[in-house]
C-alpha cells in the first residue's frame, strides 16, 4: 500500500465515522420526546382533574384565574411549564341558560426540544364539562 492509498482510507475512513457518530447523537437527542410526551400528557390529565374537582367540591365560582396559577416550572418535573387560563367562555359555546368557562391548560416544555400541548375545557355552572 503506497502513501496516497493510505491517506485515502484514512480520510474515507474519517468521513465514515464522523457520520456515524453524527447519527448516533441526533438518535440519542430525539429518544428523550416520546417519554417527554408522555410525561406532558401527565400533567396535562393531573392539572385537568385538579381544576374538575375544585369545580365539584367547590363550586363553579372557585374555577378562577387566581386559583390556578401558572408553573414555571412545574415543581418535581424542572423541564416543564404549566399554564393555565381560564375565561368567560365565547357566547354561544354554553348550553342555554348556563354559564360557562373556558380553561386552557398548555404544557411547555423549557429545554431544547419544545412540548407545546394547549388543550381546552368548557365548564358549566350546571355540572357539564366538554373537553376540546
Amino acid at each position: 500500500m503506497t502513501l496516497v492509498e493510505l491517506l485515502i482510507s484514512i480520510v474515507v475512513g474519517s468521513i465514515v465515522t464522523v457520520g456515524i457518530v453524527f447519527q448516533i447523537t441526533q438518535t440519542m437527542k430525539f429518544a428523550q420526546l416520546p417519554r417527554q410526551a408522555a410525561q406532558a400528557t401527565y400533567l396535562y390529565q393531573e392539572k385537568m382533574e385538579e381544576i374538575l374537582y375544585i369545580r365539584r367540591t367547590q363550586g363553579y365560582d372557585a374555577v378562577s384565574q387566581a386559583n390556578f396559577p401558572d408553573e414555571t416550572p412545574i415543581v418535581g418535573f424542572e423541564e416543564f411549564d404549566r399554564l393555565v387560563t381560564i375565561s368567560d367562555a365565547a357566547a354561544g359555546s354554553c348550553t342555554s341558560g348556563s354559564n360557562c368557562k373556558s380553561v386552557t391548560i398548555t404544557i411547555r416544555g423549557n429545554s431544547s426540544h419544545h412540548y407545546d400541548s394547549p388543550s381546552f375545557l368548557v365548564i358549566t355552572d350546571e355540572e357539564q364539562v366538554f373537553e376540546y
